[in-house]
């Protein structure tokens, strides 16, 4: 709410863009095992303010993802 990008190894995968209320969009991608760069942009105009990272595979259905799967790099 009220525009983001969700990029997953410097792809978009989900394109929420634009100013606009809450709704809700989704994107597919093919994951190895391993370690992959999540970024996520967003911004905040006007009304409410909400975001929500969420996920789902063939062994668990859709669900936040875990803080405890996320860290950060610094850039050098």
């Amino acid at each position: 709410d009220d525009g983001s990008l969700l990029y997953l190894n410097n792809q978009v995968v989900v394109d929420n863009d634009g100013q606009h209320g809450m709704v809700e969009k989704s994107g597919t991608a093919a994951l190895k095992a391993g370690y992959h760069e999540i970024i996520v942009r967003y911004f905040e105009a006007t009304g409410g303010d909400d975001l929500k990272v969420m996920w789902e595979s063939e062994k668990f259905d859709r669900q936040p993802v875990p803080d405890a799967v996320l860290f950060h790099v610094p850039k050098k």
